[in-house]
């Protein structure tokens, strides 16, 4: 999930749905224990996580679909242990 313009993208595997809302109210309605909050922008299904990775300057998160995701520093142990506890 990806806010852009005050608007939520949510990511299928062959489509993208966009509705109104702020990526905290939607956050909080997802099951924790499967959905993240990478940074100020994503929610990221931990299910789809390939690896953690320090990318040039930045920690990303390199999904089984392909894409990379900015995490932020200060989210990254927290994550890591979410991932480790499934």
């Amino acid at each position: 999930i990806e806010t852009d313009s005050h608007q939520l993208i949510l990511h299928y595997e062959n489509e993208h749905l966009y509705v109104k809302g702020s990526l905290s109210d939607f956050h909080h309605k997802l099951p924790s224990n499967s959905f993240y909050r990478s940074n100020n922008s994503y929610i990221v299904n931990v299910n789809y996580i390939e690896k953690i990775k320090k990318d040039i300057s930045r920690y990303c998160i390199f999904l089984i679909t392909g894409e990379k995701i900015p995490l932020s520093r200060d989210k990254k142990m927290t994550l890591t242990k979410l991932i480790n506890g499934k």
